[in-house]
């Protein structure tokens, strides 16, 4: 009887889990366990390979939320970039040109981490974008 009420717990976290959190949980939602603090500082350390729906498609189909943008791996730097605003108006000798300031880029992941009916965990990584500005010059 106790190893059916377990069952029942468990079953019962892994549902929830999946509905992701209602609004009053948000706001406790601040503290990291520290898996996820592993799984952040993954991110930092390098970008994953991305595997999105790839757990769900291996029958993982309880999933909590994406995790917050992350920048991942080391920047880069394009000294040529002169797109707003990364340049400086420059009219002191004929017409006026713009001067490029660079600028430094870092991809942007996500992650999700999914159950299947076991309770076995799967992580999925989600590439936003390859390479975001991070800010002008480098």
């Amino acid at each position: 009887m106790r190893q059916l009420g377990m069952l029942v717990g468990v079953v019962a976290v892994a549902l929830l889990a999946g509905c992701g959190p209602v609004d009053e949980q948000l706001s406790d939602e601040a503290a990291q366990t520290p898996e996820e603090m592993v799984l952040e500082q993954g991110l930092v350390d390098g970008c994953q390979v991305e595997t999105y729906n790839q757990c769900v498609a291996a029958g993982y189909g309880s999933c909590l939320d994406w995790s917050t943008k992350a920048a991942c791996g080391s920047t880069t730097c394009d000294p040529e970039y002169d797109l707003s605003p990364c340049y400086r108006r420059d009219c002191t000798e004929g017409p006026c040109q713009n001067i490029a300031l660079g600028a430094t880029f870092q991809s942007l992941q996500q992650y999700r981490v999914c159950f299947n009916p076991q309770g076995q965990s799967c992580t999925e990584w989600l590439v936003l974008e390859d390479y975001q500005r991070v800010k002008c010059g480098c």
